[in-house]
């Protein structure tokens, strides 16, 4: 179990970890990446414990066993990652934390780190002025201040992932490949952010309305750059 966390769910308790992981120095980047797979698709929510097998997490991953091997020791070893029994599995990890560090603080949505549009739209809405306030100017036509912000309800929400996040990259670089006419090349400086990417969402979509949306999303990015 993680120390001084006993009142958050795994579920989020999964992504403080992650992020505790991807913010320390002292990791290589391919465990960071290993942790961040691990994240996302192998714990469990409830009690934050995976049981796959190293090539299992190998093939998802596109390395081989014993680079898988050599990123669940690196963790152990740092106390990110202990062995615990359940039932008759022969091996059990669940997530931990060293002894001595705190889960990173969740990123609170405020207006220097919002990530999301539908966020930044609500705090640049135009303001009208009533004809009787005599602190400012009038705006001399409040028709083309309506028309902006309606154009401002248009633009998709997204959130950001890490460079870190290398397996759910190669994922969205995929999809893109296979289901769109889009050049990843082109979109890759349109979507990165210093050590971000901007997507649509964690995951590449798997129904029609995601995939209408992730489209939206990118022309919204071309069009933006």
């Amino acid at each position: 179990m993680i120390a001084s966390s006993e009142n958050i769910p795994w579920s989020r308790l999964r992504f403080l970890w992650k992020q505790t992981i991807n913010r320390r120095s002292d990791l290589p980047r391919s465990a960071k990446q290993f942790a961040s797979y691990v994240c996302d698709e192998c714990v469990n929510r409830k009690d934050g414990c995976f049981y796959h097998q190293s090539k299992t997490m190998a093939d998802a991953m596109g390395v081989n066993v014993r680079s898988v091997q050599r990123y669940l020791a690196v963790l152990q070893r740092g106390g990110w990652l202990r062995k615990v029994k359940k039932g008759n599995r022969r091996r059990v990890f669940q997530l931990s934390m060293p002894a001595g560090i705190e889960p990173a603080p969740e990123l609170s949505r405020t207006p220097e780190n919002a990530t999301d549009l539908s966020y930044e739209k609500s705090a640049s809405k135009t303001k009208l002025s009533r004809k009787s306030d005599k602190t400012v100017v009038p705006y001399k036509n409040q028709g083309n201040n309506n028309k902006k912000e309606k154009r401002q309800e248009k633009r998709p929400a997204y959130l950001e992932l890490l460079d870190t996040e290398a397996y759910l990259l190669s994922r969205w670089q995929e999809y893109i490949e296979t289901n769109t006419a889009l050049d990843w090349s082109m979109l890759v400086p349109k979507l990165q952010a210093g050590t971000r990417f901007r997507l649509p969402a964690r995951h590449p979509p798997t129904d029609e309305k995601g995939r209408k949306k992730a489209l939206e999303f990118f022309a919204y990015v071309l069009q933006e750059g």
